[in-house]
């Protein structure tokens, strides 16, 4: 204890040291001198490390483990928010030749057969209304702040509401049926408050099937103002939305396509819509009938709908980092095989062939 005492006073009070380092080397001449003292440094040494730890951007929640990650051969990596940002960024389309007429609907797109897709670049303006209505109703967002002349905000997952903001639509809480969501086109909503709009205006979004990893897509039940019809939209994984479309909707180029946005590391989706053909059926008995099941069968094919999601700047650094201490990477994610190729290459993961 004298010797330690003695090492803190010269280091602290005579040499003017900050006190972290003079307790350091107090602790280090107490072990030499009395190994029975090492207890003493084991707290020390958890506090100091912690600290560099935490100042190199690592937080550790336990320790063992940390210790043996010494070991380590391998590193997993989630895609979306990990290797690449969360914001995603709606880049445009590739719609079926007859649902671009603004007028068309659902079952008036099945009549031709569709040979051909058209390009809508999120520059070019408005997208067709049928593509619009599926981005801004096909989701599973949340609202709230929503209050007597203001507008309510929308949560949710990053793509649904990138989705939304490209479409240009507009959502409330229904002012006449609890827990509801009305969507409104930007002609509803650019010269009126929210809460001065006509409920009858906009689309209500009756029931909404959530995403789900064996399903591979989401769906919602919608009533159109203009009719007062229900109509089914369909959103998800493009392989698995064309095997519920119709095959005289789908045109036959459509894999090339996917193909070729994939590889540029584009996260791409496939939008499907149908209307409910019996003019009789009431939405209650219609809402009955799909309460616990999505009729997704059977449905006309809408197009390609793709968003870019950028790198994250730390990213490559990360994985040189990794590589050259002979850790091999591995990346995980759900998006397309030739989306996640680009992706693994633009990072460093994968070599470019």
């Amino acid at each position: 204890l004298i010797v330690g005492f003695g090492t803190l006073f010269v280091w602290w009070f005579l040499l003017s040291a900050p006190l972290e380092f003079a307790l350091e080397r107090m602790v280090t001449v107490m072990v030499v001198a009395c190994p029975h003292a090492l207890g003493l440094a084991v707290p020390l040494v958890v506090a100091v490390s912690t600290s560099l730890s935490a100042s190199n951007g690592l937080l550790i929640r336990d320790r063992a483990a940390f210790e043996r990650a010494r070991n380590l051969n391998a590193a997993v990596f989630d895609k979306t928010g990990t290797l690449t940002d969360e914001a995603l960024s709606f880049q445009g389309a590739l719609l079926s030749s007859t649902v671009t007429n603004p007028a068309t609907t659902a079952k008036e797109a099945t009549r031709p057969a569709v040979t051909t897709l058209e390009e809508h670049r999120s520059e070019d303006g408005p997208l067709p209304l049928l593509c619009q209505e599926i981005m801004a109703t096909c989701h599973g967002l949340l609202l709230y702040g929503f209050h007597e002349g203001a507008q309510a905000s929308a949560v949710g997952d990053p793509l649904e509401m990138e989705l939304l903001r490209a479409s240009g639509w507009r959502l409330q809480p229904s002012t006449t049926v609890m827990g509801r969501m009305v969507a409104f086109p930007p002609s509803a909503t650019s010269s009126a408050l929210p809460a001065t709009v006509s409920e009858s205006t906009g689309y209500a979004i009756l029931k909404h099937f959530e995403f789900s990893p064996d399903r591979l897509r989401a769906a919602s039940l919608v009533q159109d103002p203009r009719t007062n019809r229900v109509r089914f939209f369909v959103k998800g994984s493009p392989e698995t939305v064309i095997q519920l479309c119709r095959p005289e909707t789908v045109p036959a180029t459509i894999h090339d396509e996917l193909l070729a946005l994939a590889r540029k590391g584009l996260r791409v989706l496939a939008l499907a819509a149908r209307d409910f053909s019996a003019d009789d059926e009431s939405v209650e008995a219609i809402l009955s009938r799909t309460q616990g099941s999505c009729e997704d069968r059977d449905v006309v094919f809408v197009g390609l709908v793709y968003l870019s999601n950028q790198l994250k700047d730390s990213a490559r650094r990360t994985i040189a980092v990794l590589h050259d201490a002979k850790i091999h990477t591995v990346m995980i994610t759900g998006d397309h095989i030739f989306t996640a190729i680009a992706v693994a290459e633009e990072c460093g993961i994968l070599s470019p062939v």
